[in-house]
């Protein structure tokens, strides 16, 4: 079982797609206590329904971590205009050892990358649950419109082909 790391912009795509509970089963998912506190506490606070629905989803599914800190975290953030919670995700992913990271914000994802670290997009989370048969090419093709609208054009229509196939 692969250990995920997600930030908030994944989080949420996930959990309006509709297959975040589906992720969670599949994989070893976990968000930092920042992440945690960006999408749900303060979404509730401010009385965002979608907050409360994705605490349910995330219950028992995505476990919530305070990261420690991490040398190759800070030396990767450093310079760099991270927001809190991706610099917890960075701190997260090398402390639990994870395997990849979640995320659909570019210039994270541009940093990612650079640093090589494994990472995948919302719409390519999609694409993988379909390829290992964890949910139907129907439900795929589904999740993915649920996101459409959230996602680049261009990473919908390939993440469409490949549910496709």
């Amino acid at each position: 079982m692969s250990k995920i790391v997600l930030d908030s912009d994944g989080l949420i795509k996930l959990g309006k797609s509709g297959i975040l509970k589906i992720l969670g089963e599949a994989h070893s998912c976990m968000i930092p206590k920042e992440v945690f506190k960006e999408t749900i506490s303060q979404g509730k606070s401010e009385l965002y329904e979608d907050a409360f629905k994705l605490e349910e989803e995330i219950k028992g599914r995505i476990n919530i971590y305070e990261p420690t800190e991490s040398f190759m975290a800070d030396k990767i953030a450093e310079g760099k205009s991270l927001g809190k919670g991706e610099k917890e995700v960075l701190h997260l992913f090398f402390d639990k050892k994870a395997d990849a990271i979640i995320s659909d914000d570019r210039s994270f994802l541009n940093l990612l990358e650079d640093a090589e670290i494994p990472f995948f997009n919302p719409a390519n989370a999609i694409v993988e649950l379909t390829k290992r048969g964890k949910i139907k090419k129907e439900e795929g093709l589904n999740a993915l419109d649920r996101i459409k609208g959230l996602i680049r054009k261009d990473v919908y229509e390939k993440a469409k082909k490949e549910v496709e196939i």
